[in-house]
């Protein structure tokens, strides 16, 4: 069975509050509630335990009166049931406007006169009854859930943390530098420079897992470990704890629904309510030993092309960028060549510094005592846009 509970309401001809639900009629003035009746609930909530009315009162626009769900005439003047309940009225833009039978019917070409039943009518009799007024009702709110909050892990200044910090920067400035910009520069000294890397075939001694064809003795062997293999060795029993959440009951909270009849229904909402509940776990843990694997390995002589020496040939703008010369002596091959095109110059505050510039042709583009406009990046000029 449903909790009920006896909504108030207030008279707004005499200002009684605090009127009975039940009570259709002003006990203090007599006057029937009307339209602006608007149901709460009183301060103190008390079950109402006596049968009430199905189905919210409906609304008599003849005598601006409201009566039982049950009835079908007004109990006031006898009209027949009106189009229109509680709930039609509060939820309504504007209110139902007041009007009586006797207002406006000339006005009203196809106003159709009400019909009344033909019983002797006796108003209802009320005592006037001292009613407190009521506070505002305050609708109940759950309590919220308390989560626990996780404690912040406090940074430790390490010598890595420090290095990954470094690192990051580096990288930040290295690309802010690589981005290509404009700059103006007076061409002060220009200088160029050639190596030429000469290595020569050697006898030497190598080690490997097999003899590569090329090997010219092989000297000894000897077993060595190759790799580790994961071996299981036994198991270990491992006890954890674990914690899981556990039904602990519910929170139990209300609302009210407005029955529009001067009573309101107890509407029950569970919420269910948690705790942490911990607990050991024990399992059987695999534990690994790392089992060494030897192999055969080679200690072999072979003939290797190592670096001995190298040809370096530089100058200014005024010499001709050129290879040096050099003369094989025996077994000996090149191993490469580099060559590099540096330029001095002075920037805006008449700072001298030196750049690389990216091909030969992009050096000879410039003179000493020359004013340039060049594109750089990472130091480096890639493009000579003029004179500047």
């Amino acid at each position: 069975m449903s909790y009920i509970v006896e909504n108030l309401w207030d008279c707004q001809y005499c200002g009684t509050k605090g009127n009975r639900g039940r009570d259709y009629v002003c006990p203090n003035c007599g006057k029937t509630r009307d339209e602006s009746v608007k149901f709460y609930l009183p301060d103190e909530i008390t079950e109402y335990k006596e049968p009430i009315e199905q189905g919210p009162d409906w609304y008599c626009p003849y005598c601006n009166s409201y009566n039982r769900h049950s009835v079908n005439n007004c109990e006031c003047c006898g009209a027949e049931r009106g189009s229109k309940n509680y709930f039609d009225i509060q939820n309504s833009p504007e209110k139902f406007e007041n009007y009586t039978a006797s207002e406006n019917l000339e006005d009203e070409d196809e106003f159709t006169e009400p019909t009344f039943i033909e019983q002797e009518y006796t108003p209802r009799q009320y005592t006037p009854v001292k009613i407190s007024v009521p506070q505002t009702y305050k609708r109940y709110e759950p309590p919220k859930p308390q989560v626990e909050k996780k404690s912040r892990r406090k940074f430790h200044f390490t010598w890595k943390r420090a290095a990954a910090v470094l690192l990051l920067l580096a990288l930040i400035i290295t690309g802010i530098a690589a981005i290509p910009r404009y700059k103006n520069i007076t061409v002060s000294a220009l200088d160029w420079q050639r190596e030429i890397d000469i290595e020569t075939n050697t006898l030497v001694q190598e080690d490997d897992w097999s003899v590569p064809a090329d090997a010219v003795e092989v000297l000894y062997t000897r077993q060595e470990i190759h790799h580790y293999d994961k071996v299981l060795d036994h198991y270990k029993t491992v006890t954890e704890q674990k914690s899981r959440q556990v039904q602990d009951g519910y929170d139990v909270s209300y609302t009210y629904r407005d029955l529009g009849n001067g009573f309101s229904e107890r509407i029950e909402n569970k919420t269910p309510r948690y705790r942490t509940e911990y607990y050991t776990e024990t399992h059987e843990e695999p534990v690994y030993r790392d089992e060494p694997v030897y192999r055969t390995k080679y200690y072999y002589t072979v003939w290797r092309y190592i670096y001995s020496y190298t040809v370096t040939s530089s100058g200014d703008d005024t010499v001709e960028p050129y290879w040096g010369s050099y003369t094989f002596v025996g077994d000996q091959r090149e191993g490469g060549r580099r060559e590099k095109y540096s330029v001095t110059y002075l920037n805006k505050k008449d700072k001298e510094k030196t750049a690389i510039a990216n091909s030969q042709e992009i050096w000879e583009q410039l003179e000493v005592g020359n004013k340039y406009q060049v594109k750089m990046s990472l130091n480096r000029i890639i493009e000579v846009k003029g004179e500047g």
